[in-house]
């Protein structure tokens, strides 16, 4: 998956961002768009997964991505 596999589904299914949806693991998961300093355009991807992590991913325009993991939200 990449940002621009994520702005076709985006755009093919009318979806309104930032929206909640599940994934096949039935994990939620929050989609949001949006523009970082240096101006280049990203989705968020914040998955709440079963282990309590919150996985966040992000994929920007120039095809580079980011893989984030954080316990502190969910107790």
């Amino acid at each position: 998956m990449d940002y621009q596999d994520i702005d076709r589904t985006v755009k093919d299914m009318g979806y309104q961002l930032p929206c909640k949806a599940t994934n096949d693991k039935d994990e939620i998961m929050i989609v949001e768009k949006g523009v970082d300093k240096h101006r280049q355009k990203f989705y968020k991807i914040r998955t709440v997964q079963k282990n309590k992590w919150i996985r966040t991913d992000i994929y920007y325009e120039d095809g580079s991505h980011d893989e984030l993991y954080d316990r502190s939200y969910v107790r």
